[in-house]
């Protein structure tokens, strides 16, 4: 700089050390199990027929974390995605794991417009109500 009187571009924090441990939010290892959910779910929606897909294994293996991948891929193209997770201490309340998913599934739902809101409401009255026959 003192030799020319400028300064050359350079990349800005290129060589900047972090103040704090960064751990990536990358699922390694898993891709099989990512991949299984996504072949159900494009199924789901090739043949339009719903299916319900458990996950099921040992504590602390990373169920979560590979339903959560699924999460990050299917919601920002597709919409609405729910889950729910057995709590060992619930395990007595019938359908509580279906009732959490439930739940965060209206939560998405109560954060969309009026009219989207209104299109849902109608859908589930329709597919909920009894029919007469």
């Amino acid at each position: 700089m003192e030799e020319h009187r400028r300064v050359d571009h350079f990349p800005i924090a290129q060589d900047d050390t972090p103040d704090r441990l960064l751990v990536p939010e990358k699922l390694y290892g898993r891709s099989r199990e990512v991949e299984t959910l996504l072949t159900a779910f494009n199924r789901m929606v090739t043949s339009g027929k719903p299916e319900l897909v458990l996950v099921s294994g040992y504590s602390g293996i990373g169920k979560s974390s590979v339903v959560n991948e699924l999460h990050k891929v299917l919601v920002p193209p597709r919409g609405l995605f729910a889950a729910g997770k057995f709590d060992q201490y619930k395990r007595n309340i019938p359908y509580a794991t279906l009732a959490q998913a439930f739940r965060e599934l209206i939560q998405s739902l109560l954060g969309k417009s009026e009219a989207e809101l209104t299109r849902w409401r109608n859908a589930l009255r329709e597919a909920l109500e009894p029919t007469d026959g």
